[in-house]
């Protein structure tokens, strides 16, 4: 109880899901894409104001005079969340553990 497997337990095996009404996988990562999507336009609306409200306020206050009028016109993080996975894992000993995961962002980012 509590072992971390070998390299022999294929990471896919530890994450299987059974529900019929699963709406992703979870040895890809699709559900954490999923979840993604969903909370990707609230994320942005967020940063955006954030940008506008907080953000360009400091930066005014730090910039010298000449530059305190700038400003962010647009500010959006686009509407294509990041993509994660697939991911594999691989225990090389009981101290050395490698994790390497995909990375996918086709930004449509406006600023």
């Amino acid at each position: 109880a509590g072992d971390v497997p070998g390299p022999s337990v294929p990471l896919a095996s530890m994450l299987s899901v059974s529900r019929s009404d699963s709406v992703a996988d979870l040895s890809t990562l699709s559900w954490i894409n999923s979840i993604l999507g969903w909370l990707w336009p609230q994320a942005n609306a967020a940063l955006s104001r954030f940008v506008h409200e907080d953000l360009t306020v400091r930066l005014r206050e730090a910039l010298p005079t000449h530059f305190q009028a700038a400003r962010f016109s647009k500010f959006t993080l686009g509407r294509n969340p990041p993509e994660f996975g697939p991911v594999e894992v691989v225990q090389h000993s009981d101290t050395h553990v490698e994790v390497d995961l995909d990375v996918r962002y086709l930004s449509d980012v406006d600023v």
